[in-house]
């Protein structure tokens, strides 16, 4: 999503000379804004679409690979987020570093009813869901 193309962004910013990011989703799919997504190619940052971590291979404590997997799949027959792999369809990549930026969301049941607290609903954010 959007986060995940700012962290890409800042990480390019403070000077990693390569920057790639790895998308479940296709290019149609993306949780991401289309200006945050346009932001992201103009700084240089390559997207690969369907693909999802399978293994960061380390030695020493240190990141040396990353071993992906196809994503077949982002949602189940009701259309709820249930991605599916093709473990078969695998590549590695070189890389020194990973940063996962996964979606989630906040659990607010325990502030709600409070005095001070007000609840926004975005209903083009639930539709792009």
């Amino acid at each position: 999503g959007n986060v995940a193309m700012d962290a890409a962004r800042a990480v390019k910013r403070l000077g990693a000379p390569e920057v790639l990011m790895i998308c479940l989703e296709s290019p149609h799919q993306l949780f991401a804004s289309p200006v945050e997504t346009q932001r992201t190619k103009e700084e240089v940052i390559d997207l690969i679409y369907q693909w999802a971590p399978k293994v960061v291979q380390a030695e020493g404590g240190r990141v040396q690979s990353l071993e992906l997997m196809a994503c077949t799949s982002l949602f189940d027959a009701l259309g709820r987020f249930a991605p599916t792999y093709d473990e078969s369809k695998s590549q590695r990549l070189d890389a020194d570093t990973v940063i996962f930026a996964i979606g989630q969301e906040a659990e607010l049941d325990a502030a709600r009813g409070g005095p001070s607290v007000t609840f926004c609903h975005n209903p083009r954010w639930e539709q792009d869901r």
